[in-house]
């Protein structure tokens, strides 16, 4: 991934990059262009995944804070 630019890992669809290109980043980590297509898949699924939980969490932070008022019994009877 350190030999690839910016624009390749943020291409949505990185099986289309030109067999050339998949062969270069191969040889540059002395692994298999077929070990290169999965690496980039399964970078996208997870850069997606980090994508999804930014944004829940963008959202939930758009909320007030929920507030969690419950005393424990035993708290309750010592003050009775």
């Amino acid at each position: 991934m350190e030999s690839m630019t910016d624009e390749e890992l943020d291409n949505p669809n990185v099986t289309q990059m030109s067999e050339e290109r998949m062969m270069e980043i191969a040889e540059a980590s002395k692994v298999d262009v077929k070990q290169v297509v999965q690496m980039m898949i399964t970078f996208k699924i997870k850069a997606k995944g980090v994508m999804e939980l930014e944004e829940r969490s963008r959202n939930e932070s758009d909320r007030p804070p929920k507030l969690n008022c419950a005393f424990p019994t035993s708290e309750l009877t010592n003050y009775a």
